[in-house]
């Protein structure tokens, strides 16, 4: 459950940005693979763009001491696929 709360910290920054991509790419029309490499992209997009920046502190604070910045940005993008599937699956339903 320790790295988990880390984990949910630093996600809860990022859903809402997370949603917002898969409806705006769901209703122009992407199939559901490109948009979760559209996503990947992004996050290793952040991921760069944070350790490049004075959001590296952000990481430093947020991340333990069993989590690295690798896993922290892997287990996102996993959480991330996790929580978007199920909403894309049902939001090209009714598109």
């Amino acid at each position: 459950m320790r790295p988990l709360f880390p984990l949910l910290i630093f996600y809860k920054h990022f859903i809402f940005w997370s949603f917002g991509i898969n409806t705006f790419f769901t209703l122009i029309g992407f199939p559901l693979i490109i948009i979760l490499l559209i996503k990947l992209l992004s996050i290793l997009f952040l991921h760069h763009i944070i350790r490049e920046s004075k959001w590296s502190r952000l990481i430093a604070l947020i991340k333990s001491d069993t989590l690295s910045t690798l896993k922290l940005f892997g287990l996102v993008m996993l959480l991330d696929i996790g929580a978007s599937l199920p909403f894309l699956v049902l939001l090209q339903e009714f598109v």
